[in-house]
């Protein structure tokens, strides 16, 4: 029998195997095409707390896959969901090759379109370094967004 249960059971796990394979060089794009059909249809509540884990991940080429994976679906999320991305911007903003730092662009320039709030309100609780340093990767691509921390802050 089909139960809710039985089937969020079965796409939890199949997630959670899936998401890993997102930085593999030979899987990623049949890894992504699968994660997405499952978004679609069991939405994205499955995916994104997996998706969440590899922007843990201690290996650079998983968190960007995962970020890549993510940014499309960033309009979508919860507001929970999108300050448990911004809580990971210190982390993701120290990966330094070009690619990772593009998606960190990305996904900063779409948090800031469809959850400005939790962007400003995580870069501005950073402390002073992982701030500068996020701040600086961002400066040219977000204008003004350092003026919206500033206001951020002297407003409380």
């Amino acid at each position: 029998e089909r139960t809710p249960g039985a089937v969020a059971g079965v796409t939890e796990g199949l997630v959670g195997k899936l998401v890993p394979l997102l930085s593999s060089k030979r899987l990623a794009v049949e890894a992504s095409a699968l994660l997405s059909a499952v978004s679609t249809q069991h939405g994205t509540h499955h995916i994104i707390p997996n998706v969440l884990r590899g922007l843990d991940d201690k290996a650079s080429g998983a968190r960007h896959a995962c970020l890549v994976f993510l940014t499309p679906l960033i309009p979508s999320l919860s507001g929970k969901d999108a300050r448990q991305v911004c809580a990971r911007l210190p982390l993701l903003s120290s990966d330094k090759s070009e690619g990772p730092r593009r998606a960190f662009v990305d996904a900063c320039a779409s948090l800031r379109e469809h959850h400005a709030h939790a962007l400003i309100d995580a870069l501005a609780m950073l402390p002073p370094q992982p701030q500068q340093q996020c701040i600086r990767l961002l400066s040219h691509e977000l204008v003004g967004l350092t003026q919206d921390i500033a206001n951020h802050l002297s407003n409380g």
